[in-house]
This record gives structure tokens, sequence and C-alpha cells, in this order.
């Protein structure tokens, strides 16, 4: 019998409308995987939801609260459904920047501080089989939600544009950001360059819930490292489990 996975999307922060994108990518991808798939619009009464559903396994694809600040985690822990990303303490911590950057500082990965001179943002997603960066370059004075979000809003360039060993250290320090915040499956590690004098390497934040749509990063370095996208969501959902 196959797989029944619920994807869980929506939801009500300001990324609703991406997230709704992003599940909807992944419901298809499943769909051509051979699974059986259940999609879900969060709401508060997402136990209920799930209760209904008898999913295997809940794919998780929101965006911001609840989906990303450890409450869902919570209550896919307490139903005991096995599910996809990071955990219910690393994702509350990687929501809260502050307590974020207390853990990333012991876990040697230097951060950003009030103020940093930079020029570009480079990104990198935790993956099999090898971690890759991303340079990320706005085609606005600023890397706002549109230019996140919006198609044409960004270029982004892959492999990134610096130096050598610029690029292995943004490799090395992502895999050490993932794990001193406690990160399980697909994360993105946000750094930023000063390559116009000082030389800086700062990581920005961690996400442990990165986008799945057309415009998203995550697929993008997939591809690059050769793994398609269907490949990505399924063995996200292969990876999935409880006490993450």
């Amino acid at each position: 019998m196959a797989k029944h996975v619920a994807v869980l999307m929506g939801g009500w922060s300001a990324e609703r409308e991406v997230s709704l994108r992003s599940g909807k990518a992944c419901s298809d991808a499943l769909k051509r995987g051979g699974y059986r798939v259940t999609p879900i619009d969060v709401t508060p009464d997402v136990a209920a939801a799930l209760r209904a559903a008898e999913p295997d396994v809940a794919l998780n694809v929101l965006h911001g609260r609840p989906g990303e600040d450890g409450t869902l985690q919570g209550v896919l822990e307490v139903l005991g459904i096995p599910y996809s990303h990071s955990g219910v303490l690393a994702s509350a911590l990687a929501m809260q920047k502050d307590f974020a950057k207390v853990q990333l500082r012991a876990g040697g990965v230097p951060v950003a501080e009030d103020r940093v001179v930079s020029r570009f943002e480079a990104a990198k997603a935790h993956l099999l089989p090898r971690p890759d960066v991303i340079e990320i370059v706005p085609a606005t004075r600023f890397y706002d939600y549109e230019a996140k979000y919006a198609p044409g809003g960004s270029k982004h360039l892959l492999p990134a544009q610096i130096l050598p060993n610029v690029y292995q250290e943004v490799r090395r320090l992502s895999l050490a950001a993932h794990n001193a915040l406690g990160c399980r499956g697909v994360s993105r590690a946000d750094f930023r360059y000063d390559d116009r004098g000082t030389g800086e390497l700062v990581c920005l934040e961690v996400n442990t819930q990165p986008g799945m749509t057309e415009t998203s990063l995550v697929p993008e370095l997939a591809a690059y490292a050769g793994i398609t996208f269907d490949e990505l969501v399924r063995w996200m959902v292969e990876d999935a489990s409880t006490n993450r």
C-alpha cells in the first residue's frame, strides 16, 4: 500500500501564499512518485485534521509560525506522526534569533552583529550528497520580500562567484550552523560576506523550513547537486521521524 503523506501548508503567517505554492509543488511531486497525498491547509484545529486524515507521515512546508517555531512539531510529536525537517527545539531556537546566535557562536559560527557592510548574500542548503553555495543578487537595492519571492526579483548565481577559500568556508560553516542548532533534514543557512574591505563572513540566520517554490533556493541547490525536485521531496518524506 502506498505511503500516506499529509502535506501541511498555508497557515496564517505573512508567508501563507508562499507556503501554499510550496505545498502544491510538493504534493504534485509526491503524487508523481506514487504516494497517497492529503493536503492540509493548517488552522488552529490542525490536530483534529491530522487525526481525521490518519497519515503515515507529515511533510511540513509551512513558513513562519506555527510551522517553523516548534509549535506544529510539538503537535506532531504528541500525535506520534513522523514529520520532516527539524524538531521542536531546533525549530524554536532558529526562530529566536538572539538565542540562535548564542548557540551558533558556541558552535564556532561567526554571527552578524548590529552593522555588517556587505556586497552580497550567500545561502546554502544542508543537502545530500554535499552542501553548496548560491549567491543572491537582488534586482533592487535591498533583498526584501518581493526580491526574495517574485519572479525576477533577484538573480541566483550557482556556484557563488566568490573566492574558492571563501566558498569552502561557507560550506564548512553552514554545516556547523546546522549542527549547532540541532537541525534535521533540510535547512538553509544565510551568510553575508564583505569582499570590499574586511573580508568578514557572518551567518545571518538558519532557516529550518526553506521554501519549495519555483523561485526557491533549495530546489535550485539540489538540482546543482544532481538531485531532482521529486527526489528531494521523496527524501524529505523518507527521512521523516519523531523525536527529531
